[in-house]
């Protein structure tokens, strides 16, 4: 398999075998590589992330529909990590045409996380003290670096710094983490994944589209609130004096739209829904 061939292939935004099209990459990256071709280890390092950005979001919905939430959020965010560090060297592939199906992953992945009932994550506090590049091996201090830059291509790798010693002073309490992997799972909680369920039911494929606005509306306990009754949210505070007419009486109501095409006819399905009780 040649280069020209592999592009075609991953035209079909993951249409083929990821493993077969890895080994297959891997094998060109390695020949490239061997004849010290720095333009075609990087461009093949760019067709070994397509790659696996699309088994990524196909992944992510298989997992969906499997009711598997928490690895379906873990490849989303994967995602999310990918496409930082691609966009930089994906000049050719990161296009308005958008033939190798990124810019449609990038979209999709953040509308389907919105859904996710996840809003706080762990984030580490801690103090680096041994770490290397990964490119020439080299220990990485204050005083010290390489000729290696971090996020750089150089001979189809990305530099990185490798942390081999690292001490941790602390774990905090985050909504909008870099890295969001860590959801806090309390052990009395059980998130509602309605919103999810409810749009798989209507989707047959991971690349089918379907709009999103979300709509802020008062929540279900808050509807028959009397004014000078007690706030529903268990204050012990009169309604009238604790969350009527404030945001804390409203939830998010999603609504959904999505166009198919059922042989030649095209069937708008629409569906509201809210996300909590």
């Amino acid at each position: 398999m040649d280069l020209k061939q592999i592009e075609s292939i991953l035209r079909n935004s993951g249409s083929a075998n990821n493993l077969v099209l890895k080994k297959e990459i891997e094998i060109l990256k390695s020949k490239a590589i061997d004849r010290q071709d720095e333009e075609l280890a990087n461009k093949l390092w760019c067709l070994e992330n397509i790659n696996e950005i699309q088994f990524l979001f196909i992944s992510a919905f298989n997992n969906l529909k499997k009711k598997e939430y928490y690895k379906a959020w873990s490849d989303f965010s994967y995602i999310d990590i990918k496409l930082c560090y691609f966009r930089e060297h994906s000049e050719n592939y990161y296009t308005d045409s958008d033939e190798y199906g990124l810019l449609f992953i990038e979209e999709y992945s953040r509308k389907f996380q919105k859904l996710f009932p996840y809003k706080y994550f762990l984030s580490r506090e801690s103090i680096i003290k041994k770490q290397r590049c990964s490119v020439c091996g080299t220990e990485i201090t204050i005083r010290k670096k390489c000729k290696h830059s971090v996020g750089e291509l150089y001979m189809g790798e990305m530099c990185v710094r490798i942390v081999s010693e690292l001490q941790f002073l602390a774990i905090a309490l985050v909504r909008d983490p870099f890295d969001k992997y860590a959801v806090i799972f309390p052990q009395d909680l059980e998130y509602n994944y309605g919103a999810l369920e409810e749009l798989l039911n209507l989707l047959e494929t991971p690349y089918e589209k379907w709009g999103l606005t979300v709509i802020k509306r008062i929540g279900e306990k808050f509807v028959d609130a009397r004014r000078n009754g007690l706030c529903p949210c268990g204050s012990e505070k009169k309604y009238k004096k604790c969350c009527k007419n404030t945001q804390k009486e409203l939830i998010d109501h999603y609504a959904i739209k999505l166009n198919q095409n059922k042989g030649n006819n095209s069937i708008l399905r629409y569906k509201e829904f809210g996300t909590w009780k």
